[in-house]
Formats: C-alpha cells, structure tokens, sequence
C-alpha cells in the first residue's frame, strides 16, 4: 500500500528580530480563512528591546468568500542607543481562499 503525504506550505513566514531576539511565525490558509477583519499576525518575541528592530506583520482588512486581502507591513528601529523608527509603506496582497 502506497502512503500519499501532503503538506500545506506557509503563505507567509513572519519574523521579527532585535537586538536581542528574533521571532518567526507562519501564517497558512486556514489562518487566513478563520481569521476576521482587523485581526493581525504580529510574530513574538520573549525581548523588549526596542534598538535594531526588524519587524513585519500581517492585518485583515478585508474579507469575502472568495479570498482575503492583507496589509503587509515592514517596520522597526536602527540599531544605535538611540534607535530611530522606520517603516516602509504598507503592501496591500489579495490571496484566493477556496
């Protein structure tokens, strides 16, 4: 008998990374799909160090039954004791959801 394995790959892979720890978060169809408007993805991580910040994150912003579409952001801080804040614009993704 032949085993048929099939594995649902990431949409998306998140990270978020200072300058002291790092996060990632993996965000599938399914969460898309069970997730409502407003909801983020924001990976975590166990720092509250706010120097050399790299950050993304995902928010539902609109929702219907033939997909989601997501704000991708990309944010953070230099790497300097005195970090500043910096951001890149906001990228709206539409994914087909069946």
């Amino acid at each position: 008998m032949e085993t048929k394995v099939i594995v649902e790959k990431p949409l998306f892979t998140l990270t978020t990374e200072n300058y002291d720890d790092c996060g990632m978060l993996r965000v599938y169809a399914s969460d898309l799909k069970n997730a409502d408007v407003g909801d983020s993805f924001v990976p975590y991580t166990n720092s509250n160090c706010g120097r050399g910040v790299d950050e993304e994150s995902l928010e539902v912003v609109y929702k219907s039954d033939s997909g989601v579409a997501v704000l991708y952001r990309h944010y953070g801080t230099t790497d300097s004791p005195n970090p500043v804040e910096w951001s890149n614009d906001p990228e709206l993704i539409w994914v087909e959801i069946h």
